[in-house]
């Protein structure tokens, strides 16, 4: 991705810098707005920071795009991890948390280790990064829109103890 947007790996290396310092602000941020308004409301639209950063690496090669896409990346992963155990405990309670977390656990682990053999295929196939990053952040829309539809579902489904 570097060599494809003409980044060098200096600046590259310094962006992980922006991305931990976005995430570490950003778990502070959805700590306080989930204690606020709930994580089952909060999910559904933990990811939108995600597809915007995409939307940076899909149209620019600039290095701005760069700055914007690890930025927003951190905004992401730090409200993203910060929502995941709450979730599960509003919706299921906490008497199954331990198996609900490593069911959960695996799940990621294991898209972690496919993910990158799929992009890879796709990247050897002559898919652009601006083809990758667009079709992510369509399938982005689709996992939002899908969250919003089943969020009253969740809000009934939740823990006799979650105030949702």
């Amino acid at each position: 991705m570097v060599d494809a947007k003409g980044w060098s790996l200096e600046l590259w290396g310094q962006l992980f810098t922006l991305y931990a310092v976005c995430g570490v602000f950003a778990k502070l941020l959805a700590g306080f707005i989930i204690d606020r308004f709930s994580a089952i409301r909060i999910a559904p639209i933990g990811v939108c920071p995600l597809a915007i950063g995409l939307l940076f690496l899909a149209l620019s090669s600039q290095t701005y795009a760069a700055w914007m896409f690890m930025l927003f990346l951190g905004l992401t992963t730090g409200i993203q991890t910060t929502v995941s155990a709450p979730f599960w405990v509003e919706i299921y309670g906490s008497r199954y948390i331990g198996s609900i977390k490593s069911v959960t656990t695996f799940s990621v682990v294991a898209a972690t280790a496919i993910t990158p053999v799929g992009m890879g295929w796709l990247i050897d196939t002559g898919t652009s990064i601006k083809t990758l990053a667009l079709g992510s952040v369509g399938y982005i829309t689709v996992a939002i829109v899908l969250a919003l539809i089943a969020l009253p579902i969740c809000k009934d489904r939740a823990s006799p103890t979650t105030t949702v």
